[in-house]
């Protein structure tokens, strides 16, 4: 069983009692925490945690609860409300900032990724149609060692060329690409 000290059970006791008005001091902070966090449920949270802070911290407090009149325990209770609003209000703000650049990098990833999926077929298209337009002795070789990343000597064992001839062939190839694909804009 956990034992409650003097000090916390004299300062629930203090909070439990009735303000004046109909109004307990649990109503009073709820309303407060309400009107700063715009979310009652939270609120709730929040009143019941600072409660609940407060009791335990009664035991730390350098002067004993159990002596401070009504004013004075409402001034050290609204610097712990306070400082508790501080604090959620900084957790609040991280995980917002950190929620927001994680959604909108994922969302840029999104575009990024759907824009440039797009773009790069269409150059893809382009330089396909483009080395379907080349010479015969270029085509071939372009489309080997390009297309399907065989190796310069990979492509000559497969055309029966000579490495250099390959090389050469593939040179003269891609300079007519780029030549044709700067024409058509791509």
């Amino acid at each position: 069983m956990v034992e409650i000290s003097e000090k916390s059970r004299a300062l629930g006791e203090l909070l439990a009692k009735d303000l004046g008005n109909g109004r307990s001091s649990y109503t009073r902070y709820l309303g407060r925490a309400n009107a700063r966090l715009r979310n009652f449920h939270e609120a709730e949270d929040f009143v019941s945690d600072f409660y609940l802070k407060a009791i335990s911290k009664a035991g730390l407090y350098r002067y004993p609860i159990v002596e401070l009149n009504d004013r004075q325990l409402g001034g050290w209770l609204n610097c712990v409300f306070r400082n508790l609003i501080i604090d959620c209000f900084k957790k609040r703000k991280e995980k917002c900032f950190q929620d927001v650049d994680e959604s909108l990098y994922e969302k840029k990833a999104m575009e990024e990724s759907l824009s440039e999926r797009i773009i790069r077929h269409e150059r893809e298209e382009k330089v396909r149609r483009e080395i379907e337009r080349l010479p015969a002795k270029y085509k071939g070789i372009t489309i080997l060692y390009d297309l399907m990343e065989k190796t310069g000597k990979e492509v000559a064992e497969i055309t029966g060329e000579k490495h250099t001839t390959v090389r050469g062939r593939v040179s003269i190839s891609r300079r007519i690409l780029r030549r044709n694909l700067e024409l058509v804009g791509a």
